[in-house]
């Protein structure tokens, strides 16, 4: 009777404190990030302009969910430190930079408690979504991941919706949710076309749940972005060029189609002055340009700018560019465009290299880089559309664009 080898047996995985530690760190970190997102929609604060940096029941539990998130990513030990060295000269390590730069000027802020908190409540969450898509094994898990991600931000932030505006079709119009969906149809549908097998299947049922919710949104600025990015999609794959076509039809059908219906579906009634200033918003960002002019080094201090005047109060700029030269100033959008650059950099080297998901990517990114001209889901605080746009980033920049194994000399 032959005795097998120790070399034939299979490996024995070993459970060590440290893995451990790790992997409960891990679940903590998921717990957290979705936990905030469903603090700020199913439990959303509703109160006046002034009052915004009171603290509160809702502000406490915020508070507290960002000081679990940070000692989460100190019990995920290696996991962090494999994230931090997998993310350097990324660009998804420079938009983490983006949040540590507004920890470091808060000092500066209008409200120096403000930003300080926001920043750091951005930092932690980037990073805790950067250490969960690290720990994947393989692109295909870690798209799981960043999908699952994904659709817990997008269906808690819809339920927040319901749960404040009921079931009416015009009160659930929304730039929030919307900017998620649009986000998730255009990487769903860009990797959809070219599975196969059950990897196919979910992705296209993924492709069409967030469709009806993208529609159901009614928001023009979503409905671009993801136009844009289903568009650019479907440039680089061939299967889908009959689809290209088809959407560009329907565009100019609805165009044609006149501007009665225009007018009820998607405008809903609005006045053409207020359409044609994108609903108040020329007036504001020419507000917010004065006052940047009248401080660009270093800005108010993170996601401070747009409540900075009472007169006309909102949550954020509804423009990334602005929303980070008021900000952080000239720092700040440098470190965007570098940031930006960078990823443009990443995305021809992943196109060379047909990186598994590297065609849904960069449709899901150039998506929220067009919507956040309107939606600030970038440049300023944490969102629930912040998530989706952090998780498709981090899959990019961890499993999409990564560079090759250098071949050794001989």
């Amino acid at each position: 009777m032959a005795i097998a080898s120790t070399s034939d047996l299979p490996p024995v995985s070993v459970t060590t404190p440290s893995r451990v530690r790790g992997d409960a760190g891990l679940a903590l970190l998921g717990l957290c990030v979705v936990g905030l997102v469903a603090r700020l929609t199913l439990f959303l604060r509703q109160r006046g302009d002034g009052a915004y940096a009171e603290v509160d029941a809702a502000a406490a539990a915020e508070i507290a969910i960002v000081g679990l998130t940070l000692l989460a990513l100190v019990v995920s030990g290696p996991r962090l430190v494999k994230a931090a060295r997998d993310l350097v000269h990324r660009s998804g390590g420079l938009w983490l930079l983006y949040f540590a730069l507004g920890i470091l000027t808060a000092f500066q802020s209008l409200n120096v408690s403000y930003s300080l908190f926001r920043a750091t409540e951005g930092f932690s969450q980037a990073l805790a979504v950067a250490v969960i898509i690290a720990a994947a094994p393989s692109f295909r898990v870690a798209e799981r991941m960043a999908m699952g991600l994904g659709w817990c931000a997008l269906l808690l932030d819809f339920a927040g919706r319901l749960k404040f505006s009921g079931f009416s079709l015009t009160e659930l119009s929304s730039n929030s949710y919307s900017a998620a969906a649009a986000m998730l149809v255009c990487y769903s549908w860009g990797e959809a076309l070219e599975a196969r097998g059950r990897r196919q299947a979910w992705l296209w049922v993924s492709t069409f749940g967030a469709l009806v919710l993208l529609l159901v949104g009614l928001s023009l600025a979503s409905w671009w972005g993801a136009l844009c990015g289903l568009l650019l999609a479907g440039l680089v794959l061939r299967p889908s060029l009959p689809i290209v076509f088809l959407l560009l039809g329907l565009l100019l059908l609805v165009i044609g189609w006149g501007p009665e219906m225009l007018e009820a579906v998607v405008l809903r009634n609005r006045s053409v002055t207020e359409i044609s200033t994108f609903h108040g918003r020329l007036v504001l960002w020419a507000y917010y340009w004065e006052a940047f002019l009248q401080k660009p080094w270093l800005g108010y201090g993170f996601a401070i700018g747009a409540r900075m005047n009472t007169d006309i109060y909102t949550t954020h700029t509804h423009n990334a560019i602005l929303g980070a030269l008021l900000g952080l100033g000239v720092p700040g959008f440098a470190m965007q465009v570098w940031s930006f650059m960078l990823y443009l950099h990443e995305v021809a080297w992943s196109r060379r290299l047909k990186s598994p998901g590297w065609v849904g990517c960069t449709a899901a990114l150039i998506c929220a880089f067009v919507n956040s001209m309107a939606f600030a889901l970038i440049g300023e605080g944490w969102m629930p559309s912040t998530v989706v746009f952090a998780a498709f980033l981090m899959l990019h920049s961890l499993h999409v664009a990564r560079r090759p194994p250098v071949a050794p000399r001989p």
